[in-house]
């Protein structure tokens, strides 16, 4: 083996420290570094998932109330169905409250009032016009709808509206 002479290279690389590193306060900052940078990652990983969990949660309240409106809709729907084959004692019926009342229907319940917005009295007039309201109940949600019919129980054009407590 020829030995060779390398003490022109300066001393070797174990022996030698970094030079980026020469106090232990300079080697504390790099621990520092990574430190922030793992929290910071940490930070952003748990407001991803707080916000998937906020767009779940909203994804299922939306859809609640999708089917209370659909409950609400179909509410109306029966409603103007016991009219049409009721025609001489619909008055009457809605005036006892005895067509629905949280009438349970899958999941949800729907019910149907109705009011007359002139004197308040269902039965002394046929001819004044009826507000229909349909509640359609699922889960937490409650949507309301409104319709007016005419004397003879029909819908009145444009008079469709949700309806707020």
């Amino acid at each position: 083996m020829i030995a060779r002479d390398v003490s022109h290279l300066g001393p070797t690389t174990a022996s030698r420290r970094h030079p980026r590193f020469d106090s232990p306060r300079e080697r504390g900052s790099a621990y520092v570094a990574i430190l922030a940078t793992t929290m910071l990652v940490v930070i952003i990983g748990v407001a991803g998932l707080t916000a998937n969990r906020l767009a779940a949660q909203t994804a299922a309240v939306t859809s609640d109330a999708v089917q209370a409106r659909l409950l609400a809709q179909s509410a109306i729907d029966l409603a103007l169905l016991h009219i049409a084959n009721n025609p001489n004692s619909w008055r009457q019926d809605f005036a006892d409250q005895s067509v629905l009342n949280n009438q349970p229907f899958g999941r949800g319940t729907l019910t149907v009032t109705a009011s007359d917005p002139e004197d308040g009295n269902l039965t002394d007039n046929d001819t004044q016009p009826v507000v229909l309201r349909g509640i359609g109940r699922f889960d937490h949600a409650r949507v309301m709808l409104e319709v007016t019919v005419d004397g003879e129980g029909e819908p009145i054009a444009g008079s469709w509206r949700a309806a707020v407590d």
